[in-house]
């Protein structure tokens, strides 16, 4: 979810609030009553999940619709999760393949793979360390991909996996068959105290983030552009032919890898081509979050992938500039609206031409996110660099103040417990500010150095 560490009080957040108090276009209802019937395969890639591998196939199994195929890449683990995932595979009802690479090559090479070697309409890529917490969760996902065409991905509403969801997931019909008497293979297992402290840290912090990131930014942007600049990736389905498309025209620049977070480079991708990205908020999966020390690489993972995607496609972050050709465009097609068989209100033409013509609408989001990204960092290095205290002090308690407030004000019953774990990590907000100029500035230096693109990659 890289457009967490930057001010909550920004443009992209005024912009979402605009959206939210606007409020989304009216709809059209589900295409067909066959999107129920949509085939589709998973793809698991797994890296060292041997403590979650079990509970996500358990949760993947408790759904009301079920996959043709389910394929675990084991991305050259040096744990159990084969062995786990394995022990898995005899007693499930599910089509489960286990592959296993002996070198770590990273998750989109196994997404594409899947894509190109499957028959479905669609590709669902769960990560080996999520579990789908609503039993609805991909057939809701499914419905909602096909609702209308231009629909490429659709993800649901992400929180991190705490110790008493685990506890949850183990109870499903599918985890108790597997677990009975299997305690150390990942139900129960017990950790240090002090990991389970670090962890219990970026679960706070991520918990009232991701609240903040998808409850306002994100469904403020759906409402305005009717898509969101990237699906949150570890849980997530795809049109496949849409999938299929970007990896085609991507892979001679690209190889089997894109970027430093594939999700992002999707969504990029999808977007450029006037396709969109849904996310539905009323269908839940849990992700195991990185103990603390390890969350600077993963906001460095994240907001390169921002930074390097928006270099793969500059015609979205021009998008502001070209509002004029939009609107015009538009006015032209007014009287021929009607003519359309499916009405679809955010629909735009589909092909990379149109938005190297006039960009597209949500480019706006992607500017003022990477805006925020370089300004908002040099702003408080400055700040700190010319000791401007007073300014600084001001710029925190009001920024916080604010922050605190929507919380209040759109958090429902919850709002007093994510207002308090708001004031508390306030100083990681602001740290992960800080972290971004690191990551600003490893990206001018690839782009500078000879070769430098090369290591875009996980």
């Amino acid at each position: 979810m890289a457009t967490l560490p930057y001010f909550v009080i920004s443009p992209n957040t005024i912009l979402s609030l605009i959206g939210l108090v606007r409020g989304g276009r009216e709809r059209p209802e589900l295409v067909s009553e066959a999107a129920h019937n949509i085939s589709f395969d998973v793809v698991i890639p797994a890296y060292n999940e041997a403590r979650t591998i079990a509970l996500a196939l358990a949760s993947l199994e408790n759904q009301t619709v079920k996959p043709g195929m389910v394929v675990i890449f084991d991305d050259g683990s040096s744990d159990r999760t084969r062995g786990v995932a394995r022990r898995y595979a005899e007693k499930s009802d599910l089509n489960i393949r286990i592959l296993r690479r002996e070198i770590s090559v990273g998750k989109t090479p196994s997404v594409r793979a899947t894509a190109f070697g499957s028959e479905a309409d669609a590709v669902f890529v769960l990560d080996g360390d999520t579990v789908l917490e609503s039993a609805d969760y991909i057939e809701r996902l499914l419905v909602e991909l096909y609702r209308v065409p231009g629909i490429a991905s659709v993800c649901g509403m992400v929180l991190p996996l705490r110790e008493r969801d685990r506890d949850d997931i183990a109870e499903m019909p599918a985890a108790r068959k597997f677990f009975r008497g299997r305690t150390s293979l990942g139900a129960r297992e017990t950790i240090p105290w002090r990991r389970q402290f670090a962890r219990g840290i970026t679960n706070m912090y991520r918990e009232v983030i991701y609240f903040f990131v998808q409850k306002i930014v994100y469904r403020g942007e759906q409402a305005l552009f009717g898509t969101i600049v990237n699906p949150v990736g570890c849980a997530v389905a795809y049109r496949r032919d849409y999938l299929l498309e970007v990896f085609d025209e991507t892979r001679a620049e690209l190889g089997d890898n894109l970027t430093t977070s594939e999700d992002i480079f999707l969504g990029f991708g999808f977007i450029d081509r006037g396709y969109h990205n849904v996310q539905l908020t009323d269908v839940t999966c849990r992700s195991e979050e990185p103990e603390f020390q390890s969350v600077p690489r993963q906001l460095f993972l994240w907001s390169s992938a921002w930074l390097q995607s928006g270099y793969y496609f500059p015609e979205l972050l021009g998008s502001p500039f070209k509002s004029w050709k939009r609107h015009k465009a538009r006015k032209e097609a007014r009287p021929y609206e009607n003519r359309r068989l499916i009405k679809d209100p955010y629909r735009e033409p589909f092909g990379k031409k149109f938005a190297r013509l006039r960009g597209r609408p949500v480019g706006w989001a992607v500017f003022l996110v990477l805006f925020e990204k370089i300004s908002f960092p040099i702003a408080l290095i400055v700040m700190l660099a010319l000791q401007m205290w007073e300014v600084l002090i001001v710029t925190l308690v009001a920024e916080t103040f604010l922050y605190i407030s929507l919380i209040l004000l759109l958090a429902g019953e919850n709002r007093l417990r994510y207002a308090g774990m708001g004031i508390l990590v306030t100083p990681i907000r602001y740290s992960s500010i800080l972290w971004d100029a690191v990551t600003i500035s490893r990206f001018a230096f690839d782009l500078l150095r000879p070769g430098g693109k090369d290591k875009w990659r996980k």
